[in-house]
């Protein structure tokens, strides 16, 4: 039985095993125990509150997307608007329209199915453990995949909300040579790289993620094949230790037991070259997340660049207009009406002004969040390229990735769920205040109050450009404090 238990195992630390050891149980165990890992109290506990912060991320996101049916209001949620940029005499300065999104509906959805996919990652890495059967038949890699699409999807979302921001709210110079509004970047551009690049980004994720799943379940077939023989080989080897055992059975057993062998070399040569295949498209699936993932970074770098410097640019001009105002305020104190009205106007412009640096202050704290989570999934895609075939091998890797992918998934929770409600509360405001309107406010009033073009029904949105120097503070749509 010695000989029989080396010439299967074709191993140096199988060939120590004591006599009656039964090799085939061996081989089973180690391989669950490589491949199926059980994770260490810190990993499980850490893993199992994170289970429970997405859960309640994932609530809160399903609340957002319910709460508007229970408002009792003729307002339907809209998916995609066209904005039209149009000069005084009405003319289209753009041929294409700018296309708007829902931003606060898509991040919500888009959390919504992080959150969910976070939670079944979870499970399925918990449940591994248990059952090396459930692990076979249930892969992480769907989750995964829609972990990372989910994320990224969110990022593009919100910076394609800023850069709709900036555009309505921009004021084109005039040229002086023909009176024409000129823009640093068309809409057709805004639209090909907003819309088009995301799908992209969205579409090759789930491809390889796709073949990457397929390949998995090759491995497993594989796997499990191999672990119906080690079965069979460990009941007859069973036997053969069985004292009543006649030696004609033995013969049988053992000539059993050499099939068994034979073909294990031959499953296990199989498993290793579906196991170096996986381990290859895997460190590519990886190469591509990680430079998508850095072009998502280094664009919302860029777009955030562009909401700080037009933050500051609404503010340098407001503050010049107040000043103005105070240095001339004095002409007319013989007018008293005139003064109670500017009077008004200043103290509304200073309200404006101190709401939109709180604004921006809260817009700041939750984008150094994004900015954040962004930094751990670069380090944690970056480790996936250089660690990949130790995360596959080595069961202490396999325990520090999966952690360290549930990490980096809910680092931008919390500011993503906040940003949602913001736009969730600024749309139920914007609805308010046009319902208020309708019932019974003046046309001074109306025409005071910032337009905000999320409070139409329409799906066609016209922006007027004014060619003058005229600024006015106005609440960016998707950075509400």
């Amino acid at each position: 039985m010695i000989n029989i238990q080396r010439r299967s195992a074709n191993d140096s630390e199988l060939s120590q095993l004591p006599e009656g050891t039964n090799p085939f149980r061996y081989i089973t165990h180690e391989i669950g125990s490589n491949f199926f890992p059980e994770f260490s109290r810190f990993t499980t506990a850490l893993l199992i509150i994170f289970f429970i912060f997405h859960l309640l991320i994932a609530i809160f996101c399903l609340a957002i997307l319910i709460l508007p049916y229970f408002r009792r209001t003729k307002r339907s949620r809209w998916f995609y608007r066209k904005l039209h940029f149009r000069d005084q005499s009405g003319n289209n300065v753009y041929r294409a329209p700018l296309f708007w999104v829902n931003a606060g509906l898509l991040m919500t959805i888009s959390q919504l199915v992080v959150s969910v996919a976070s939670q079944s990652f979870i499970v399925i890495n918990l449940r591994w453990k248990m059952s090396v059967d459930y692990a076979i038949h249930n892969p992480m890699v769907p989750s995964l995949g829609l972990m990372i699409v989910g994320e990224m999807f969110t990022y593009w979302a919100l910076m394609h909300c800023f850069v709709v921001a900036i555009y309505y709210d921009q004021r084109p110079h005039e040229n002086a040579s023909n009176g024409v509004a000129r823009w640093t970047v068309s809409p057709t551009l805004i639209n090909l790289i907003f819309v088009a690049f995301p799908l992209g980004v969205v579409v090759t994720i789930v491809l390889i993620c796709a073949f990457l799943t397929l390949d998995d379940h090759k491995f497993d077939l594989e796997v499990i094949k191999g672990l119906t023989i080690l079965g069979n080989g460990a009941s007859t080897w069973d036997k053969l230790s069985v004292s009543t055992t006649t030696a004609d059975e033995k013969t049988q057993l053992m000539l059993l037991l050499l099939e068994v062998v034979s073909e294990a070399k031959v499953i296990n040569q199989n498993g290793n070259i579906r196991l170096d295949i996986f381990i290859k498209l895997f460190h590519i699936v990886f190469c591509v997340v990680l430079a998508l993932h850095c072009i998502t970074f280094l664009v919302f770098l860029g777009v955030f660049g562009m909401v700080v410097r037009k933050f500051h640019q609404k503010r340098s001009h407001s503050t010049l207009a107040m000043s103005n105002f105070n240095i001339f305020r004095r002409w007319f104190k013989s007018k008293d009406s005139q003064t109670t009205s500017k009077n008004q106007l200043l103290s509304k412009n200073e309200k404006m002004i101190s709401a939109s640096n709180r604004q921006f202050l809260h817009l700041l704290v939750r984008t150094l969040c994004i900015i954040s989570a962004m930094i751990t999934s670069t380090i944690v895609f970056s480790i996936g390229v250089i660690k990949t075939d130790d995360i596959l091998r080595t069961p202490k890797w396999r325990g520090i990735m999966v952690w360290l992918v549930t990490v980096a998934g809910s680092w931008s929770s919390i500011p993503i769920a906040w940003q949602c409600w913001r736009i969730y509360q600024d749309e139920s405001s914007g609805s308010s205040t046009a319902s208020e309107n309708s019932k019974g406010s003046s046309s001074e009033d109306k025409s005071d109050a910032p337009h905000k073009p999320w409070q139409s029904d329409s799906d066609v949105q016209e922006i007027e450009i004014r060619l003058d120097s005229t600024t006015q503070i106005q609440q960016i749509p998707c950075a509400e404090p």
